[in-house]
């Protein structure tokens, strides 16, 4: 009939310990593995990336034409013999970050919705002389206009166009 276990053998098998023991040590290891699934599964579900964060922020999308609209600004310094320059922004923004100058342009020089804007405080006037200056040192500045426009790029092919001027603001210098 049936083999008796000796209390010896239970012993060695179970390492001493109690049935109840090694039955609670079996609900918490079943009870880690849950849970680290469900974090597993929670980690590896789709979601938005922060920005900005280790990887590129996902492209923008184009219409059903296959354009994409994005904003874009530009600079034009006048002097007072008479030259015009329009210098790509980080040549007058020399020390900036490249990521950094479209914000500080949008924040300092923007004009408002109600085409009123901040007036600039003479520090921000006196850098901005500066540097301009130092792009075209043989004649003073006379003023730097910012020129905000929509662009639209076809995606197709490599065509542009831009609709002139959406908003501008000048700083005059005396």
């Amino acid at each position: 009939m049936g083999k008796m276990v000796s209390a010896s053998v239970y012993d060695t098998m179970f390492d001493g310990r109690s049935p109840a023991y090694w039955k609670k040590r079996t609900y918490a290891v079943v009870l880690l593995v849950f849970v680290l699934a469900v974090q597993g599964a929670y980690a590896a579900r789709p979601q938005p990336q922060p920005y900005p964060a280790v990887i590129l922020p996902g492209f923008r999308q184009t219409t059903t034409d296959w354009r994409s609209e994005f904003g874009e600004a530009d600079v034009t310094i006048r002097y007072d013999d008479g030259t015009v320059l329009s210098p790509p922004m980080h040549e007058l923004f020399t020390k900036f970050n490249d990521a950094s100058v479209g914000p500080t342009i949008d924040y300092v020089f923007s004009p408002n919705e109600s085409d009123s804007a901040e007036p600039i405080s003479k520090a921000v006037k006196d850098w901005l002389n500066t540097k301009a200056s130092a792009l075209y040192p043989t004649s003073r500045v006379r003023s730097v206009r910012f020129c905000w426009r929509t662009a639209t790029i076809d995606v197709r092919g490599p065509s542009s166009s831009d609709g002139g001027c959406d908003k501008a603001r000048e700083v005059t210098f005396d």
